[in-house]
């Protein structure tokens, strides 16, 4: 069942969320608004960028990678405030599928990452280098 479904179905009664369902919806929430013209905003958002595992790799001791599946969808820079962001699958899909600019992006993905995954004063870009997230995703 979707996130939104079972919001909804919370909201009457009928289901309730677990207590980090509900964290994770009140952060979209702030910078997402809750509307039927955002359901598929708030899924993408929570099924892409929530819930990532976090992995620190011996060949790359000065970044952080945040995984879905196989996917590398983060790499954050452990000497500054840098966070590159999987252009393919997270940051052109912000683009192209709900017409957000760079500085939307960037601002949505900051209102997300730095509560969820406890990071201050990040700055998302997107990784245009496929490089890094093609070695990665061989890992």
């Amino acid at each position: 069942m979707n996130i939104i479904r079972k919001y909804k179905l919370s909201l009457l009664k009928y289901d309730s969320l677990t207590k980090k369902e509900v964290e994770d919806l009140n952060i979209i929430f702030k910078e997402v608004k809750y509307s039927k013209e955002n359901f598929e905003l708030i899924n993408f958002i929570y099924n892409n960028l929530l819930n990532l595992k976090q992995v620190k790799l011996v060949k790359y001791p000065e970044y952080l990678f945040y995984f879905k599946d196989d996917n590398c969808i983060f790499k954050k820079d452990l000497y500054s405030s840098w966070l590159g962001v999987n252009s393919d699958l997270i940051w052109k899909v912000f683009e192209t599928k709900f017409g957000y600019n760079y500085q939307e992006i960037q601002k949505l993905i900051k209102g997300i990452v730095e509560p969820v995954y406890k990071l201050n004063k990040i700055t998302p870009s997107s990784m245009k280098d496929r490089v890094i997230f093609d070695l990665l995703d061989k890992i």
